[in-house]
């Protein structure tokens, strides 16, 4: 798979794998089994929501602090696979709700 991104985009596949990793570890270290991280899909809902909201408010900052004026072509912001860290915000929760919803857990799939 080719990851494409542009500028910081990059963040959005950093956050996600980082939260998801340290999701994993905190649910099984906080239960004292190995394999809750596996049966159950609230972690992994927890983790993609806080790095929905996480893109949300670093897209903003960075679209904040441009300037227009020094950059002409708004083709060069920060995107990952050619959408906006901002919008990658609700895509993260709108998944972390199916996973919610559906009952997903990440060793059942």
């Amino acid at each position: 798979m080719i990851i494409i991104w542009r500028r910081w985009g990059i963040i959005v596949f950093l956050l996600v794998v980082g939260l998801s990793f340290a999701a994993n570890l905190i649910a099984n270290q906080v239960t004292g089994s190995g394999q809750y991280w596996q049966e159950h899909g609230w972690p992994l809902a927890a983790s993609l929501m806080t790095s929905g909201v996480a893109c949300w408010l670093l897209g903003t900052f960075l679209e904040r602090s441009e300037d227009p004026a020094s950059d002409p072509q708004l083709a060069a912001r920060d995107a990952f696979f050619f959408i906006s860290i901002r919008w990658w915000g609700p895509i993260l929760v709108g998944i972390a709700l199916v996973v919610l919803i559906t009952g997903f857990a990440p060793g059942h799939a």
